[in-house]
């Protein structure tokens, strides 16, 4: 576990993120959905919302974790879908935040 941007732990930050990124905007969310499928986390993003998601996740967690290794993104007609794991798995649990049994489907 380490410290985000902002000096709160990242874990707590990538909550905030997928759970109520803008405290006072609670029913402007930046993933309309999130889960685990196999061993890999995924967030689905509206085109619309993506930039605010690249900017809000490069505001809490910097712009070294594009950096870091390549991740793969897949588009959909309403959605960008974006492997969590593999853009910021190596500093964040995330599995300690959004627990496997509990979020796969």
């Amino acid at each position: 576990m380490g410290l985000a941007k902002s000096g709160i732990l990242s874990e707590v930050e990538f909550y905030k993120m997928i759970m109520l990124p803008y405290e006072d905007q609670p029913d402007y969310l930046l993933c309309d959905d999130f889960k685990w499928i196999e061993n890999e986390f995924f967030v689905w993003i509206r085109h619309d919302r993506i930039e605010d998601f690249v900017d809000y996740f490069v505001t809490k967690f910097g712009k070294e974790c594009f950096d870091y290794k390549s991740t793969k993104a897949d588009l959909t007609i309403d959605h960008v879908i974006i492997n969590m794991t593999d853009l910021i798995g190596h500093a964040v649990d995330i599995e300690s935040v959004f627990p496997k049994k509990e979020y796969t489907h």
